[in-house]
């Protein structure tokens, strides 16, 4: 297990409850979802891009499709699934020949690649004000927090921060009726970062 893999369980073991405030995926079969998406590399370039996702119920399987461009790449994925949880791995195999999608596997469906943000965190105490700090073996110290409530798209939902030696690592919003993040961002050790905000939603 990578260091980074281990902190992010054991954030998500330090904010776990019972009753999980938010469940990611569990899509009725009418949503529709826009976000924006900003990735500033370690060099300072920037490149944005536009996504949609829509989704429609077909007997026991989910209709999911994909639009949306990234810098001068761009283009659409349609697929059906019985688990939206394996839309992650889907997509993983998309990614090479649809380089436009890449930035969304890193961030909404991220939890493919073990990544904490769908793991045992969401799965926590989501209340405002909830808080936490330690160390680890090598000296890193790690801040979490839900310090606030956030709004996008007309929908309010918690804020996670999560800060490693001072640094911002992550932050997350999401609202318990929505089953897709809100807003995202996660940025490199170098200050590079994927930054995803929801604009629009239909539930």
């Amino acid at each position: 297990m990578t260091r980074s893999l281990w902190l992010w369980t054991l954030v998500g073991s330090l904010l776990w409850a019972a009753e999980p405030y938010w469940t990611p995926y569990a899509f009725k079969g009418t949503e529709h979802f826009k976000y924006t998406l900003v990735q500033l590399d370690a060099e300072g370039q920037r490149t944005t891009g536009t996504y949609v996702i829509d989704i429609s119920r077909q007997g026991e399987k989910y209709r999911i499709h994909f639009e949306g461009n990234f810098g001068d790449n761009e283009g659409s994925f349609t697929t059906t699934t019985d688990n939206p949880e394996d839309i992650g791995g889907m997509l993983m195999f998309q990614t090479m020949m649809n380089p436009w999608l890449a930035p969304l596997t890193a961030t909404l469906f991220a939890h493919f690649f073990g990544t904490f943000a769908f793991t045992g965190v969401l799965m926590g105490n989501w209340e405002v004000g909830t808080q936490g700090r330690f160390k680890d073996d090598n000296g890193v110290t790690v801040e979490y927090a839900i310090p606030d409530e956030c709004t996008y798209a007309g929908q309010t939902g918690r804020h996670l921060v999560v800060k490693e030696n001072g640094q911002l690592r992550y932050e997350l919003c999401v609202a318990k009726e929505v089953p897709l993040p809100l807003y995202e961002k996660i940025v490199d050790e170098d200050g590079g970062y994927l930054e995803l905000t929801l604009v629009e939603y239909h539930p």
